[in-house]
């Protein structure tokens, strides 16, 4: 029952599709088509259909298919189809990271190679839908054959077909959508990648150390401690600096201030990262004298935060005198994106995680946060905050 539902469903997914994409406006008919098409989606994959995180990506894609119909831009169509992928990854395996998800999804859709695949999920008879395909196309071309048979003999006859016109982009649009989106009934995935994703730890376990390992523990945790106390020095320095500063700058001095604040920041942060990678790895994280360097590493991110805010703070600035742009847009969207890294850092050291725990983690949260972003009508606060 539940094979010859896809199958139907699919077919009015496709003819759907046709009516509504081919030489039309696309604003409306995103909608409606995303509206109709997440249920075949939950359908096909009932085993995760259920799961929260399945859940919240099909919520997330339904919405960024109405998006357009407010407002269209590149970024919000690019968004669309990544939440897109996004839901139909998270349809196959929610266990996969964020990055991992999309990479199947986008897989899934076009890897039309495997369709004589049979999936776990649901059984399909290619052969079977093969044969009502020839059944109907040769019934189809030898009635027209007769139709223009008959035609050449009998006006009348003729006259009932004179209006219709056979429409081959009609039919090449639809039989490709439907190939498709029958595709998507299927559970196909980058294996090497999904098993790699899956197998990664994120939580670092301790191992056996010989005596020469537990020596060069102590000397790197001394070494680290004489290096973060010097870096957190020269930090609190810089950011005592700028609280000295005028709280009212001019313009040109605010754009250098900006510009050289985010150049300061991107090499701050990178050797932030770097050093405490390094210092953290491995049985480094369970030796009991690590204390001081966990909170002088504690204190590190702590004012690299404070210095994410104090360019936040100059960009809101110039952004009152200069107005409001993609590109000073950007600037906050990358600034957010490192208070999140700093964030997750600081997880990472708190609860022994690993390296894939950081990137896993960040790709997730920038992800979803930058797609929740093209919700929004840029251009329309841009106009309506510089007027």
């Amino acid at each position: 029952m539940k094979n010859n539902l896809i199958i139907t469903y699919n077919i009015v997914l496709a003819i759907l599709f046709t009516i509504l994409f081919l030489n039309k406006n696309i604003g409306l008919n995103l909608a409606i088509f995303g509206i109709v098409f997440t249920p075949f989606l939950l359908l096909s994959h009932l085993k995760n259909s259920r799961n929260p995180k399945t859940i919240f990506s099909g919520i997330l894609f339904l919405g960024l298919s109405i998006v357009p119909f407010f407002h269209q831009s590149f970024y919000v169509f690019l968004a669309y189809f990544i939440s897109l992928f996004l839901f139909i990854g998270t349809l196959i395996n929610t266990q996969n990271s964020f990055i991992t998800k999309i990479a199947n999804g986008f897989y899934n859709t076009i890897s039309l190679l495997n369709l004589k695949k049979k999936s776990k999920n649901h059984k399909m008879n290619l052969g079977k839908l093969g044969f009502y395909f020839i059944l109907v196309g040769v019934s189809a071309v030898v009635g027209i054959i007769f139709i223009l048979l008959y035609s050449s003999s009998n006006e009348k006859f003729a006259s009932l077909f004179e209006n219709i016109t056979i429409r081959f982009d009609w039919i090449l649009t639809t039989a490709a959508a439907f190939t498709v989106i029958y595709k998507l009934s299927f559970s196909d995935t980058l294996k090497s990648i999904t098993i790699l994703d899956l197998n990664s730890p994120i939580q670092l376990l301790k191992i056996k150390e010989n005596l020469k390992e537990q020596k060069r523990k102590i000397y790197e945790t001394q070494i680290g401690n004489s290096l973060l106390i010097t870096l957190n020095i020269i930090l609190i320095f810089n950011l005592i600096t700028f609280l000295m500063e005028p709280i009212i700058m001019k313009e040109s001095t605010l754009s250098d201030a900006v510009h050289k604040g985010v150049n300061t920041l991107i090499i701050s942060i990178i050797f932030a990262i770097v050093i405490i990678l390094y210092f953290f790895r491995g049985n480094i994280n369970f030796y009991e004298k690590n204390k001081s360097l966990k909170i002088l590493s504690f204190i590190w991110i702590v004012l690299n935060i404070c210095l994410v805010f104090t360019i936040i703070y100059r960009t809101t600035q110039y952004i009152q005198y200069s107005g409001f742009t993609y590109k000073r847009f950007g600037v906050i969207l990358f600034l957010s994106a490192t208070f999140v890294g700093l964030c997750t850092t600081f997880l990472k050291i708190q609860k022994k995680k690993t390296i894939w725990y950081l990137v896993r983690t960040n790709f997730q949260v920038i992800g979803i946060f930058l797609l929740l972003v093209s919700f929004f009508n840029w251009n329309k606060i841009f106009t309506k905050y510089n007027l």
